[in-house]
């Protein structure tokens, strides 16, 4: 069975950046890869690709073998008829669905639903990661107060100007995490330069904490939709205690005081990653599915 009038996909490109805004305002996301700043500076990593179909944004990945093609969810009206076309097409099988979608699609025996854990964004209030009351916040608290004594910092907001700096500030991140020998963290060096190369175009907001005149620490993200600022970049030198949690909380309350949430993405299921976005008490998540073809 083939796919009616299957489209033909091409590659993401910065000039789509417009068009895929005005997508997203019209229908706004849930999930933390849709902003076309995640979809873009992600591309190469994710291969993606991208068309128009039937009054909706399709976007393509391939399986980690690199053989069957696998959608991101649609963007547009009715996304759950669009899956399950596809679906039942038997053109492959779909990632990152967000749940609203995902329980639309469950009535339909021959699809199976999987939810995907591992990628599920943790939601924030953002005023609680600001204020930090109540004893459940009690260690981030004095992680912060001690780095304060301990350092004369500077909080500073950030914009592709700051490039350069930025770049010197990753390299020294990444020797200390050994970045050349982990995937990951080699697309996320990539990803980060494509976001300050774009920084005006993508609507980003960044800020960052001197010590010394010297990056220490860095946060990068912009308004997912209306509710909720997603943040897409959050590391600092791991040899200054409390500078994490100083970054978060400046972070916020420098740039997402108009949003009640904050989106700080996935665990990807590293236990270090989960026990530390657990620690930060999210109010929910965001969760995701992978949706596939069962048969008949």
């Amino acid at each position: 069975m083939q796919l009616p009038e299957y489209p033909l996909f091409g590659p993401l490109s910065v000039d789509m950046a417009d068009e895929f805004d005005a997508v997203f305002s019209a229908f706004p996301p849930e999930i933390s890869e849709y902003t076309f700043t995640n979809l873009y500076a992600w591309r190469e990593s994710y291969r993606f690709a991208v068309c128009r179909f039937r009054r909706h944004v399709l976007i393509r990945t391939l399986s980690p073998e690199g053989i069957s093609p696998v959608f991101f969810p649609p963007v547009g009206p009715e996304p759950a008829v669009i899956v399950s076309e596809v679906l039942r097409a038997r053109q492959g099988y779909f990632i990152r669905i967000p749940e609203a979608v995902a329980r639309v699609i469950e009535q339909n025996r021959v699809i199976k639903v999987i939810e995907d854990r591992d990628n599920a964004d943790y939601l924030y209030s953002v005023s609680a990661l600001i204020e930090l009351a109540g004893r459940r916040y009690d260690g981030k608290r004095n992680l912060i107060r001690n780095f304060q004594r301990n350092y004369q910092a500077e909080y500073v907001r950030l914009n592709g100007t700051d490039s350069d700096e930025v770049s010197a500030f990753e390299e020294r991140w990444c020797a200390d995490k050994h970045c050349d020998e982990v995937t990951g963290l080699s697309q996320e060096r990539r990803a980060l330069r494509e976001m300050f190369l774009h920084f005006s175009r993508f609507h980003l907001c960044a800020g960052g904490i001197r010590i010394g005149g010297v990056l220490c620490a860095l946060a990068v993200g912009q308004r997912l939709n209306p509710q909720t600022l997603v943040v897409h970049i959050l590391k600092a030198d791991a040899g200054k205690e409390g500078l994490y949690q100083a970054m978060v909380q400046e972070f916020l309350r420098r740039e997402a005081g108009d949003v009640p949430l904050v989106n700080l993405e996935q665990d990807l299921g590293i236990p270090g990653l989960r026990q530390a976005k657990q620690s930060y008490h999210p109010v929910g998540f965001v969760r995701k599915y992978r949706l596939e073809f069962s048969g008949e």
